[in-house]
């Protein structure tokens, strides 16, 4: 009789670390790299206390080396003014060149009609526009060889 009470009492506390699972905790993985979890959906950031989730983490299109990992996110603004030098030479990008953009996704990818994969990031617009940007890694950093624009979006 014991027995069954205690672990009629243990069942909610199993059940809620299920379900906190399912959400996806934070955890550290590298140095200061954290990813998280939820279903299909995988997300990753760097140096917050105890892991703690930004208010936008990074979406992962799939999951990359944590070096791999660690090092686009650290070397993203540099990705980023080397991607406006292409803008200029893009038709669906050069009226974007000045927006300020934020990182919001990573990934691997073929660029435009190539079929060679590279690291992928996509960034978004404080005027609701997209940019992904292409770069092959060279050393410990990385050139960016391809741009594409999504347009922006009609007013409302």
């Amino acid at each position: 009789m014991r027995l069954v009470l205690l672990l009629a009492g243990l069942l909610p506390l199993l059940a809620a670390q299920a379900q906190a699972s399912d959400q996806g905790a934070a955890r550290r993985t590298l140095g200061a790299l954290c990813r998280s979890q939820s279903g299909e959906a995988q997300s990753a950031w760097l140096g917050r206390p105890n892991c703690q989730a930004p208010a936008r983490p990074i979406r992962l299109a799939q999951r990359l080396p944590d070096t791999e990992l660690i090092s686009a996110l650290e070397q993203h603004a540099k990705v980023l003014a080397q991607a406006r030098l292409l803008f200029a030479g893009n038709s669906s990008c050069a009226s974007q060149r000045s927006f300020n953009f934020t990182l919001v996704s990573l990934g691997v990818s073929a660029a435009g009609r190539q079929s060679e994969e590279m690291v992928e990031w996509g960034f978004e617009s404080d005027r609701k526009s997209t940019a992904r940007v292409w770069a092959r890694k060279n050393g410990v950093g990385y050139d960016v060889w391809y741009v594409a624009c999504a347009p922006l979006a009609p007013p409302p």
